[in-house]
């Protein structure tokens, strides 16, 4: 199971915001609260969008244990799914 807080910061993502189709997002966080970088739905603004020109707000930060994957189903958000993990987070430390 994933947790939210296993998700750093700029992780790459795909997903859907209503019926629009995202196929090159980033999460942010901010103020205790989770957005969607992206370039074609504009939704509720964050500081800094990543190299992106819209965000969209998805909520505040659940609680500790929270499943991604039921986090994201309350929200506009859809069809979630990882595309890249930050290269500076895949580091093994052995």
């Amino acid at each position: 199971m994933l947790k939210l807080e296993d998700i750093k910061i700029g992780t790459e993502i795909s997903c859907r915001i209503h019926s629009t189709m995202i196929k090159s997002a980033k999460i942010q966080i901010e103020k205790d609260y989770v957005y969607v970088c992206q370039d074609l739905q504009n939704g509720d603004r964050c500081v800094d969008c990543l190299g992106y020109q819209f965000s969209w707000s998805v909520g505040p930060v659940p609680e500790k244990g929270t499943n991604i994957k039921n986090f994201f189903r309350s929200t506009d958000v859809n069809d979630v799914k990882l595309t890249k993990i930050p290269e500076w987070d895949t580091e093994v430390n052995v």
